[in-house]
């Protein structure tokens, strides 16, 4: 996984509309567990984290799911925190 800054390191870019672009930043990140062969949850969440600015990082570890829960079921609890997002 490359290190959180660097140019290969996933982003969580937001639109001219003020809506996260979460497809695309879960697609490459998703892209990069399989190339490091990150396949545990709790691993996927914790690495998602590294990612994002500290606010994002701070609401979306403190959302139930992250402690107790699914990947999937994570992200989906992620998607639900902002109206509006794509999930393709």
């Amino acid at each position: 996984m490359p290190f959180r800054g660097q140019s290969s390191a996933p982003t969580l870019v937001t639109s001219s509309n003020g809506v996260p672009e979460l497809a695309r930043f879960f697609t490459d990140v998703e892209y990069l567990f399989e190339d490091c062969q990150i396949n545990a949850d709790t691993n996927k969440k914790r690495h998602i984290l590294h990612y994002l600015k500290l606010q994002d990082s701070w609401l979306w570890e403190s959302l139930p799911t992250f402690a107790a829960g699914t990947y999937a079921a994570w992200k989906n609890e992620v998607r639900a925190l902002y109206p509006g997002t794509s999930e393709e």
